[in-house]
């Protein structure tokens, strides 16, 4: 079986740490692996932080957030095993990873928003059973090659807003069921958490400044259409297709939407 080689893999940032990935496409077709954070000095909070940084990025995986456009958004996914602690060496192993090799971006903004508080000596992906593993990169523009939009199973109709404040109207082939509505609402929670935690943070902003706020509970139902404003958005524009790949993934999943307008 020919191997793929992942994506080039950049940050934005001058990270105070190495991270290590498979050359390989280490997350992609059902791969099972492990997460390696190694820490210089181990902390009282350090389990605690590790643990509630890896868990949002494993959470946010599990939505279809991070298919980009290498993994069907509906079959997007990846599960979290009980983790061990050898040393300074914490071990996240993982099952039936399938989502795009660049979520690793992600998680190295994730981690990298705690590393005054972590002191991370460096973090390894360990996937695939290949030995070959390369180093994510620091991008001269500042630019970060998060997971990129997938192909939308929908019609977008994007205003491409330009303030911090963005709508989402999600219109489905039929009237969205309580079970759609509670689906979409977990999911953004999770976005959301992803944000303010730094994992789609913008360079040029430090990551712990990263924010979305929004005045609603959840989704509403309006004329038929489920409806949710966010304002105060600070993330890099790669959160945006963060949150059309996960109504793909909605799509896919749950129930079919005919038009999405982003206002």
């Amino acid at each position: 079986m020919p191997r793929n080689e992942a994506p080039e893999l950049m940050s934005g940032y001058a990270l105070p740490f190495p991270v290590l990935v498979p050359r390989y496409s280490g997350f992609l077709a059902r791969t099972d692996g492990e997460i390696v954070v190694s820490l210089n000095r181990v902390g009282k909070q350090s389990v605690r932080r590790l643990r509630a940084a890896v868990n949002v990025f494993m959470r946010l995986a599990r939505t279809g957030a991070m298919c980009g456009d290498m993994v069907p958004a509906g079959g997007s996914t990846i599960d979290l095993e009980e983790g061990r602690v050898e040393q300074s060496h914490f071990h996240f192993a993982f099952t039936s990873a399938a989502v795009d090799d660049r979520a690793v971006l992600v998680l190295t903004h994730l981690l990298f928003t705690q590393h005054q508080w972590l002191d991370i000596e460096r973090v390894r992906v360990l996937a695939g059973g290949i030995g070959e593993y390369v180093q994510v990169g620091r991008d001269p523009d500042e630019n970060t090659t998060y997971p990129s939009r997938a192909v939308l199973p929908f019609t977008l109709e994007d205003e491409e807003p330009e303030s911090q404040a963005i709508t989402l109207e999600v219109r489905f082939e039929e009237a969205p069921s309580e079970t759609v509505v509670k689906t979409l609402d977990q999911s953004f929670k999770r976005w959301s958490d992803a944000i303010v935690r730094g994992g789609y943070a913008l360079a040029l902003v430090p990551p712990e400044e990263s924010h979305v706020e929004s005045y609603d509970d959840g989704f509403l139902v309006v004329d038929g259409a489920a409806e949710r404003s966010y304002h105060k958005l600070t993330a890099d524009d790669a959160a945006i297709d963060a949150a059309l790949n996960i109504l793909a993934a909605v799509h896919a999943r749950v129930q079919r939407i005919r038009l999405v307008r982003l206002t």
